[in-house]
């Protein structure tokens, strides 16, 4: 998300003010209110992409999951 973020501000931003909204959210109330809402937008999306990032590794886990279900399960002796 990081990455995504940061390469999309940079785009809208100088690179010092990109770092200082990646070191503290926060400072997006300084900016204007035009340049608050495409910053906002920009980390709507990141985080939209980290989301379905984290779905396709949990859809992905379901087939494996399943590959390792078995009708006797394995007892270790004590």
């Amino acid at each position: 998300m990081n990455r995504t973020v940061r390469s999309e501000l940079l785009q809208v931003l100088p690179p010092l003010e990109v770092e200082a909204i990646l070191a503290s959210t926060g400072i997006i109330e300084n900016l204007p209110v035009q340049l608050q809402d495409k910053v906002r937008s920009i980390f709507g999306r990141g985080y939209n992409l980290q989301m379905s990032v984290m779905i396709g590794f949990a859809v992905a886990q379901l087939p494996a999951t399943a590959l390792m279900w078995t009708r006797d399960p394995v007892m270790v002796a004590k």
